[in-house]
């Protein structure tokens, strides 16, 4: 039988050291080593920040939602809203796609707007605002203008309605409310507050439908701009109707649809202000 070889001092230490590291790393701690020697201590972390959160936008107050239809606004300033149809069905985009009309926007209405400085009101239709989006963008962009719903593509909500095609089932004008109120907000960061409809045409249960989707409808006074070449014949007949508190209804599209309305907004304005009139957009005429 061979006698126990007795072991050293120095080798029992490293079998010592091994023992403890052991013993530190049971139930699943573990053990770091330390910086090396002259190296600079280590810095706490800081705590971790938190994302500062977006701070609520403070929603603008409206007027509640009646299920009839404004015709004006009160008289008090002697104010005066002048609203503009932009009007798009799928036969207009069709003159446009075949070079037959060059364009369903009178740039030059706008321009004679901004150039004043008068406030309006554009009610747009989904298919104008599609082919047109830089100009609703622009138009969302501008403390002059309002922009409100016209339905997808002008067709009308009652049967006999100027010879308008119609819609008539809810679910079709449910869809044509929404997609435009959709493309709308998309363009503009703004859901549509006012709506008109084609050749203001309504039954009361068009006028539940809308108002159940938190749109105001919104009629006025006609211009007679629409296919009219007169200019003369559209400014006098809303220099016949002006009134404090009216709402002007005209038309943006220009084309032969429109083709005077540009012209006779030009020599409208000036008169309108000598007359002591001062443009207001929808919002500012019925709640300011």
């Amino acid at each position: 039988m061979r006698r126990p070889v007795p072991r050293s001092p120095a080798l029992c230490a490293p079998l010592l050291v091994a023992l403890v590291l052991l013993a530190g790393c049971r139930d699943g701690a573990t053990t770091q080593a330390g910086p090396p020697a002259g190296a600079p201590p280590a810095r706490t972390p800081a705590p971790a920040r938190r994302a500062s959160r977006p701070r609520p936008v403070k929603p603008v107050p409206r007027a509640p939602v009646r299920a009839e239809p404004v015709q004006e606004g009160p008289s008090k300033g002697r104010r005066i809203a002048l609203t503009f149809d932009a009007d798009m069905t799928e036969a207009m985009l069709g003159e446009l796609a075949s070079g037959r009309v060059t364009r369903w926007y009178a740039r030059d209405l706008i321009k004679t707007l901004r150039a004043t400085r008068s406030k309006a009101t554009l009610f747009l239709t989904g298919l104008w605002a599609r082919t047109y989006p830089r100009a609703v963008r622009s138009f969302a962009r501008d403390p002059l203008f309002e922009i409100a719903g016209h339905t997808w593509d002008h067709l009308a909500w009652t049967p006999s309605c100027y010879g308008l095609a119609s819609v008539d089932t809810e679910a079709g004008k449910l869809s044509e409310l929404r997609r435009t109120a959709r493309i709308l907000e998309r363009l503009s960061d703004r859901p549509p507050r006012y709506f008109r409809f084609p050749g203001l045409c309504h039954a009361q249960g068009d006028l539940d439908l809308v108002a159940g989707e938190g749109e105001q409808v919104v009629d006025g006074v006609a211009s007679g701009d629409a296919f009219q070449s007169d200019p003369g014949v559209i400014e006098r007949t809303v220099l016949d109707q002006a009134r404090p508190g009216a709402i002007v209804v005209m038309h943006m599209m220009g084309g032969p649809n429109a083709p005077a309305t540009a012209e006779a907004v030009r020599r409208l304005i000036p008169q309108l202000r000598d007359r002591g009139y001062r443009f207001a957009t929808l919002t500012e005429l019925l709640e300011g």
